[in-house]
């Protein structure tokens, strides 16, 4: 094992190696593992390392407890060259690069959570399904797990399936304290589907919860207007589509029509109060 714990540490994984590549040093250390494992008697390095823990001094006396500790390091340069890629628009090389960081480090919930996300944008939902499960199975409280599920649900028209992928999510991204932003996002999804699961009341309230829970954050009362105008348009657009049949429209259609115009007026008086909010807060 140990000429492939070389390859990976001292060819492949050293900073100020020609032939430095983090991906053939993540590798060759599974390698070295896998070599190490065949007899099971735990391979010696040629000569002890001592290196700083979190408990101090620490003698590193086998290949096992080598890897175990320098892994966390090359997964860290190696994820960072796979955001990298990913900026870059390089997305066959980005998924690489993540999928080694998984052979690597397989219980670091960071790399399903951005593999999953490229397999979404790439339309490989099939893909983006199986990594948001694995990463689940490590960690059942990750709201973007939910939402790519949630996501891909209402892409195929399962709106109870997305409504319940997309609850999660919100809840979860809440109870983990995540930015302003982040909820923000998980309250539009929601939102949306909640809408289209004629939920109207609930969806109204949920962004009230979501204000109530930090009521001078700025950014909140921005985005549920945001969201509360998107909702007017496009229900105003259907209404008066559905208007200029007026004549053609049954009784249960016209009532149908008439709550679309309540809910545009009840839509606007939402997204002006939040946008009137955002104003008086930016102005304090």
């Amino acid at each position: 094992a140990l000429p492939a714990y070389f390859l990976a540490m001292e060819v492949y994984g050293a900073e100020n190696s020609r032939l430095k590549n983090y991906k053939k040093s993540a590798f060759y250390f599974q390698e070295a593992l896998k070599i190490d494992a065949i007899d099971g008697e735990n391979q010696k390095l040629e000569k002890s390392i001592f290196v700083e823990t979190e408990t101090g001094l620490s003698e590193l006396l086998t290949i096992n407890e080598a890897v175990e500790y320098y892994s966390p390091s090359i997964w860290s340069k190696l994820f960072n060259e796979g955001i990298n890629a990913q900026i870059k628009g390089s997305y066959e090389d980005a998924i690489e690069l993540f999928s080694a960081c998984i052979e690597l480090q397989p219980d670091r919930v960071e790399n399903y959570d951005v593999l999953a996300g490229l397999y979404y944008e790439q339309k490989n939902f099939e893909k983006a399904v199986e990594l948001a499960n694995q990463g689940l199975a490590i960690n059942p409280k990750h709201a973007f797990f939910y939402t790519i599920k949630g996501m891909i649900y209402m892409g195929n028209d399962d709106n109870m399936q997305a409504e319940d992928m997309l609850r999660q999510a919100f809840d979860f991204g809440l109870e983990a304290n995540e930015s302003s932003e982040k909820l923000s996002g998980h309250m539009s999804r929601l939102f949306d589907i909640l809408f289209k699961n004629d939920k109207i009341e609930e969806a109204l309230a949920l962004s009230e919860q979501l204000i109530d829970s930090n009521p001078e954050d700025v950014t909140l009362y921005s985005n549920a207007g945001v969201v509360y105008q998107n909702l007017f348009e496009e229900t105003f657009i259907d209404a008066n589509q559905k208007a200029n049949y007026l004549s053609q429209l049954s009784d249960i259609e016209l009532d149908e029509l008439l709550r679309q115009f309540q809910d545009c007026i009840n839509l606007a008086k939402k997204a002006r109060e939040n946008f009137l909010m955002c104003s008086e807060l930016e102005e304090d």
